[in-house]
């Protein structure tokens, strides 16, 4: 099975590639893994959110993309489709 992480990685790399020629810019929102209580309570006060997607691309004139990427086993939550079904 796949390491979510890997295909992050991988899709990364490849969305830098792309925007040399495609002209956007892409991040990584870090909202996977455990944390501290304490730390979780900080970046929430700093606007992170559950089920922001895994990747944002940013086209000129306000256009959006969102991508959430899953391994093999992988299932999108509520929180998730909340963010994605706008």
């Amino acid at each position: 099975m796949t390491k979510e992480i890997d295909i992050q990685i991988a899709c990364n790399y490849l969305l830098h590639e792309m925007a040399k020629e495609y002209k956007f810019r892409h991040f990584h929102c870090p909202n996977e893994g455990k944390r501290k209580p304490q730390y979780q309570i900080k970046l929430k006060k700093m606007g992170l959110r559950k089920g922001c997607p895994d990747f944002i691309i940013e086209y000129p004139k306000g256009k959006l993309i969102y991508i959430e990427l899953k391994n093999e086993h992988g299932k999108l939550t509520a929180n998730i489709l909340k963010h994605l079904i706008l």
